[in-house]
């Protein structure tokens, strides 16, 4: 976090950073801590990338394929990047653009958006299709972290 006069400047993920509108003191503080959590653990995977930053993940990982037509992945979004903010230190989480990366979902079987998957020792582990609440995606992350 930079402060920049009335703005200050955070860091949401690699290459990626927010201004703030400068609201002072513990108001400042807790808008800024927001901007930090959302969106600061989802990275975008595409199919040159998914080999090496889920398949030969370290950790489980979640992958989010979604296409920007697809109502339902606009409306699970937000619940991904709030697990990301809440378990990204325990989990990596991917998301999968299917409208420029072809390849990796139809290798993945995935036929229906928004799929969510989950991964561990570069093997799906967990599949679901179409959109769920928060408590059943905090229920299947928690079986493999």
């Amino acid at each position: 976090t930079t402060a920049l006069g009335f703005l200050s400047q955070v860091s949401i993920g690699p290459g990626t950073t927010v201004l703030v509108n400068g609201a002072s003191g513990a108001v400042g503080t807790a808008v800024i801590q927001l901007a930090a959590r959302l969106g600061a653990h989802v990275t975008a995977v595409t199919d040159d990338t998914f080999e090496s930053l889920v398949v030969k993940a370290t950790k489980p990982v979640l992958v989010d394929y979604w296409a920007d037509w697809c109502a339902p992945c606009r409306q699970i979004a937000p619940i991904i990047d709030e697990l990301a903010g809440e378990f990204g230190d325990r989990m990596g989480f991917y998301k999968l653009d299917t409208n420029t990366n072809p390849r990796v979902p139809t290798e993945q079987g995935v036929l229906g958006l928004p799929t969510i998957q989950i991964f561990s020792g570069g093997e799906v582990v967990k599949s679901f299709t179409g959109g769920k609440t928060k408590a059943a995606l905090i229920r299947a992350i928690e079986e493999f972290i």
